[in-house]
């Protein structure tokens, strides 16, 4: 396996297995794939690292790739549902915004100030990994919404276009610069040929049949 190979394996699982999301792992996987076979590497070993990736988001399938996850900024007022149930909604405010549609909250179960509970990482209820069934994220962290009534900023999607921008940004730089090293390596495979011929010409020329002298 060539060096360039090598080093592409291992960034694919570093960038695989660090996505947030089913979306951007999925998207990272075929990238992977793509770059693997403009460098003639092994597609499938690109896969095997996507498939074990996957099985922490228990069902990719079920996440819609068009959801546009919206994100409130700190201070937001919005209401909080205990395990995903939208039956009995909770006051909260978002306290930090950990990724698209990911928010850090405090609740205020009484209404007041009097007793605050603190839950992280909570996903919009919008969001289609709650449609997973037994989805530890929403057993776990629950999920939260808008006040009833609430018309969505457009601001509060400019976080996700964010990220989606600098994703597609930097999946260009990487697939240029594998591309720039897998052009490379296939000049330096040719000029290694190229040597090997002129020497075997040069070794041809030099020796002579006895008859011949």
């Amino acid at each position: 396996m060539s060096i360039i190979l090598e080093q592409l394996y291992k960034e694919a699982q570093s960038e695989i297995n660090g996505a947030e999301t089913e979306q951007h792992c999925l998207k990272m996987i075929k990238e992977y794939k793509d770059r693997a076979s403009a460098a003639y590497g092994d597609r499938q070993l690109v896969a095997k690292i996507g498939q074990e990736a996957l099985e922490r988001f228990h069902d990719p399938a079920a996440i819609d790739s068009n959801y546009k996850p919206p994100t409130p900024p700190v201070g937001w007022s919005c209401v909080w549902f205990d395990k995903g149930k939208k039956e009995h909604p909770i006051a909260a405010r978002v306290t930090k915004a950990e990724s698209p549609g990911k928010v850090n909250l405090t609740l205020t179960p009484d209404g007041g100030s009097l007793q605050k509970i603190h839950v992280r990482n909570v996903y919009h209820a919008g969001d289609p990994r709650h449609n997973i069934p037994g989805n530890p994220s929403t057993v776990k962290d629950g999920s939260w919404e808008y006040l009833p009534g609430t018309k969505i900023p457009k601001l509060h999607y400019d976080l996700y276009e964010l990220v989606n921008k600098k994703i597609a940004q930097q999946s260009q730089a990487q697939q240029k610069k594998m591309q720039d090293q897998a052009a490379l390596e296939q000049a330096r495979v040719a000029n290694r040929k190229a040597a090997v011929t002129k020497d075997n010409v040069q070794a041809g020329e030099e020796y002579q049949e006895p008859g011949n002298v």
